[in-house]
């Protein structure tokens, strides 16, 4: 999978992968997976109102068929029934991904997933499965109806995590989860980002549980703090310099997903 590939589906069309991947997108190239009707990337398909779900599942991975476990990393699917199976083995891990606006986010049968730096948002519910296991570490999960579709049959794990704004929010363990029955006040938005975490939040610095070691290092070169933006028609008439507004996570992390810089 490319940098900066685009899928856009309908019909509840599926992407089944039965064989090993190499999975190449980066920070600033994501693979993107989303609707037919989506304007706000790749080529213009199609112009109607984005509404409903398109692809029946954005991404099915089969590892038994493929023999191999997944790692994926830099991605996006929006307006799918289901954005991500898994099925099979124990070693996957998903990283510095948004699923956004779906009905169910991932979907784990007879498997375990490390799911790291992850944003969830108005996806109905958030994880099912059967006979899995997820650890789910700095997440952040807003606007959902179950967080847990199967309790007896997904272990939830979370760690430094925000659960916002869910409906039903049983079936979890874990250490350093907030969860907050609305997200009034907890984020902020700017430009396309809408959950970035405003200056004076108590979520930040305050994040002390243990994460995989990566995570930790990965996370310092990542931000929860919203970039500046110039209002349209700005004009530069003059030299001006224009320095970092977005706070590395340097320091005792922040909870929940974060995003890569762009400032």
């Amino acid at each position: 999978m490319e940098p900066g590939s685009i899928l856009k589906y309908t019909n509840s069309a599926k992407l089944k992968i039965t064989g090993p991947v190499t999975w190449l997108a980066l920070p600033g190239r994501p693979v993107i997976m989303t609707g037919l009707d989506d304007v706000s990337a790749g080529d213009t398909i199609r112009t109607n109102t984005l509404t409903g779900y398109y692809a029946d599942t954005a991404l099915d991975l089969d590892a038994i068929a493929a023999g191999a476990d997944f790692s994926l990393s830099n991605l996006r699917i929006s307006y799918a029934t289901t954005a991500i199976k898994i099925n099979g083995r124990g070693g996957h891990v998903l990283s510095h991904a948004q699923i956004v606006n779906c009905g169910t986010g991932i979907v784990v049968t007879n498997a375990t997933n490390a799911i790291r730096d992850i944003l969830l948002y108005n996806v109905t519910t958030p994880f099912n499965g059967n006979a899995s296991t997820l650890r789910g570490e700095h997440l952040t999960i807003d606007a959902g109806t179950t967080l847990n579709g199967n309790t007896s049959g997904v272990t939830l794990l979370l760690t430094n995590s925000l659960v916002t704004g869910v409906t039903t929010t049983n079936g979890f363990n874990g250490s350093g989860i907030v969860v907050l029955s609305s997200s009034s006040g907890v984020y902020e938005s700017a430009g396309a980002g809408s959950h970035y975490l405003p200056k004076n939040s108590p979520y930040r610095n305050t994040a002390t549980a243990t994460i995989n070691s990566q995570l930790a290092s990965e996370l310092k070169k990542l931000t929860t703090s919203a970039p500046r933006v110039l209002s349209p028609g700005y004009l530069l008439n003059s030299a001006i310099t224009y320095n970092q507004t977005a706070q590395r996570d340097t320091d005792t992390p922040d909870y929940g997903a974060h995003y890569f810089p762009i400032d």
